[in-house]
């Protein structure tokens, strides 16, 4: 981990444990999950997009919205109940897949009215991550419902820091950013 001396503490790979990412969440003012995500729907080709790649839909079926770890540490047995959390190893890229209930499990108080900001795929997919952390309250959750690049990701947080540093509040920069403005800044980065 990055120590406090810069602002901010950085969990990254096998460090970034179910108990330190539930510590990040009830003592930090923004959590930022820079990972990937998936849903419990393995998705079905759906169709071609303009530039050739296979659509494929994740959201549809999905029950569950999880938050992809590299480490199992802290993970316990309990965890697994109702599909809260599985483990896969994907061709020797093992992922501790986690929703919001293990998370808040793993919590021991609430969440000083932080923010978290899901740079992850499919992170709003369903609720499964997100209400579980608003429960135990934390004020601001952006994520995603569909797949993002991590390019594509930075760009709106760019924007989004900017309006902030600015002055405005989350609901200022929502209501008057709209989605197409924000894609159309991506798209001509060439991040989408």
């Amino acid at each position: 981990a990055i120590g406090d001396t810069d602002g901010y503490t950085l969990y990254s790979g096998k460090s970034a444990t179910i108990d330190l990412v539930a510590d990040a969440m009830e003592n930090g003012a923004v959590v930022i999950f820079d990972s990937h995500g998936t849903t419990d729907y393995d998705g079905k080709y759906v169709d071609t997009d303009p530039d050739g790649y296979e659509v494929y839909d994740y959201v549809s079926e999905a029950k569950y919205s999880y938050l992809c770890l590299t480490s199992k540490s802290g993970v316990t047995s309990a965890d697994y109940n109702d599909g809260a959390a599985y483990f896969v190893d994907s061709y020797g890229d093992p992922c501790m897949c986690v929703n919001g209930a293990v998370i808040a499990n793993h919590m021991d108080k609430n969440s000083p009215a932080g923010l978290l900001w899901m740079a992850i795929c499919l992170g709003m997919a369903t609720d499964t991550l997100c209400q579980p952390m608003r429960n135990k309250g934390v004020e601001v959750v952006y994520g995603y419902s569909q797949s993002v690049t991590f390019a594509g990701d930075y760009c709106f947080e760019e924007t989004f820091w900017d309006n902030m540093i600015a002055g405005k509040t989350v609901a200022e920069y929502l209501a008057t950013t709209s989605y197409d403005s924000k894609r159309i800044a991506v798209e001509r980065n060439g991040d989408i």
